[in-house]
């Protein structure tokens, strides 16, 4: 018995894949390094995600290293987001939920210079599908007036995919003159996935009395053997992102910004292990019994075309400061090279495109009388080609956000909520549409922690 490659399997049957229980993310995550996770800050996600030109002397934007030159006070920002997930194709539906942490950042200022640390999530891989392929072999077919059989038989594949991809980083900026700042981040990306496909076989053939006229059970008994394939891939590598912001004045009370950041594509190594063997089911318990080893690999992948794709991202906005703020932004990613051959069945990695327009107001940040005045209204709009084409269909999503800016103390630290709903995919051409609310918090805790302390 012969089975597929995985991703290659995936592909040819995703039409009629069945969703079962427990997928933490996302079908489209068994593609590439799995599902992009929002990298920027809360803010910026409840505006769309705006993530070039984003900033204020409060809060660290490691989508742009280039904004921690406007820092005034030490930030530490830690957060979480959830979302909950509606799956349909054009004859099965399914809910999922999932929760985790968002990121972990701490920005320093340094006069002309700014510095942050961080860590985040940027990809997840979390999905749970069976699929059951009907065949038919005249051999097996039995000719009996009161039970005839056609020779028809069916295969049975499970998919399981875990695991996700993981970003420390280390940054800097440096502002030569007021407004103008570039920086730069240095980001060590780890990860580990694992995926994996069953195929078993049920009996298929007629069970007959001993006089071989008389049909007396129906029973299956296709292969004594399943089949199953595991791979794991573990990426251990650092990428650069690069990042400016120019921000002055169009007139008394009214400013602008614009920023861009660039992250430089490079060739990666990769860990890789595959490992096919036959199995057969314990009859009680159906726990997997291990037989034959097919195939065993492991070792250094290489190949001249795998490499972390390029980014980069432009914005611009218009506004003032403190008060209101309505700005546009476009972000970019590379085809996904790391398909390791899929672009030759039913999907093709295209460029990743997001468009984002959003913005705040905040009806008086320094209010004495009314706290409804002091907190921050954002709402914003996205729409993004996420960079796959299955089956001839490009995979959009499109999200409205929004979130809620709640000052704490004296106004430099603040509580961030919100939240966006939002659609990927398509029932169209068996693929899968995900209708989806992702919601948010994060503490941004900022004051200033590097004091000289002076004795008399």
């Amino acid at each position: 018995m012969k089975i597929l490659p995985i991703k290659i399997l995936l592909l040819v049957i995703f039409p009629s894949l069945i969703f079962a229980q427990g997928i933490e993310t996302s079908p489209y995550s068994a593609f590439g390094l799995g599902e992009d996770k929002y990298e920027g800050p809360a803010g910026s996600l409840s505006m769309g995600g705006l993530n070039s030109i984003y900033w204020d002397n409060v809060h660290t934007n490691p989508s742009n290293p280039a904004t921690y030159s406007f820092l005034s006070l030490t930030n530490f920002t830690f957060g979480g987001q959830g979302q909950v997930t509606n799956l349909k194709t054009a004859s099965e539906s399914e809910q999922n939920q999932e929760f985790g942490v968002n990121q972990l950042v701490i920005g320093i200022p340094m006069g002309k210079w700014g510095a942050a640390i961080g860590f985040m999530p940027i990809s997840s891989t979390g999905y749970e599908l069976t699929h059951s392929d009907k065949l038919t072999n005249p051999s097996l077919a039995v000719n009996h007036n009161e039970l005839p059989y056609d020779g028809s038989y069916s295969n049975i594949y499970k998919f399981d995919g875990n695991g996700g991809m993981n970003r420390f980083f280390i940054g800097t900026s440096y502002s030569p003159f007021k407004g103008f700042s570039v920086g730069v981040n240095a980001n060590y990306e780890f990860g580990n996935l694992n995926r994996s496909v069953r195929m078993i076989t049920p009996l298929v053939y007629h069970d007959f009395d001993k006089d071989e006229t008389t049909p007396s059970t129906v029973v299956f008994e296709g292969s004594m053997y399943g089949t199953k394939e595991v791979e794991a891939l573990k990426i251990r590598d650092w990428s650069f992102l690069l990042g400016t912001i120019y921000t002055g004045d169009i007139k008394e009370n009214l400013q602008f910004s614009v920023g861009a950041t660039y992250g430089l594509g490079k060739k990666v190594d990769l860990d890789y292990s595959r490992y096919l063997y036959t199995f057969t089911l314990d009859g009680s318990s159906g726990r997997e019994i291990p037989k034959d080893t097919l195939a065993n690999y492991s070792g250094n992948y290489k190949l001249e075309n795998i490499k972390l794709p390029a980014n980069g991202s432009v914005g611009v906005s218009v506004g003032k400061y403190s008060k209101w703020m309505i700005g546009v932004n476009y972000e970019f990613q590379d085809a996904n090279d790391l398909s390791f051959g899929n672009e030759n069945y039913n999907v093709e990695y295209t460029q990743n495109k997001k468009y984002s327009i959003g913005g705040y107001i905040t009806p008086k940040y320094n209010s004495l009388m009314s706290y409804l005045e002091k907190i921050t209204y954002r709402a914003g709009f996205n729409y993004e080609e996420v960079g796959l084409k299955i089956n001839g269909t490009d995979i959009v999503d499109y999200s409205v956000n929004f979130g809620l800016g709640l000052p704490m103390g004296n106004g430099a630290s603040s509580i961030n909520i919100g939240g966006s709903f939002g659609s990927r995919g398509t029932i169209e051409d068996g693929l899968i549409k995900e209708d989806y609310f992702t919601f948010f918090v994060s503490f941004s805790l900022s004051d200033k922690w590097f004091k000289k302390v002076k004795y008399n």
